[in-house]
């Protein structure tokens, strides 16, 4: 179960940088895509704060939560099993 979950999460962070994070967002499983984005978020952030660009990436994270929350609007039914 564990050598499962850990091949699931790592294909799922690896396709984070390849997908657009709302479509991401619907094809992997909750559980993987907390962990994946929380790891994501936090390495982005830590990043611009590097960089001195924090505002930037405020920016680009509310951007991309609200386009999620305008999706979860429109999806169908079997989409909230991803969810």
């Amino acid at each position: 179960m564990r050598e499962s979950l850990q091949d699931v999460c790592q294909r799922g962070y690896q396709a984070y940088a390849m997908t657009a994070r709302v479509d991401w967002t619907l094809e992997w499983p909750g559980q993987i895509v907390l962990c994946a984005s929380q790891m994501y978020w936090t390495k982005e952030v830590e990043e611009s704060i590097h960089i001195g660009a924090l505002p930037a990436c405020e920016q680009k994270n509310t951007m991309q939560l609200q386009a999620i929350v305008n999706k979860v609007g429109c999806i169908c039914i079997g989409q909230f099993c991803s969810l």
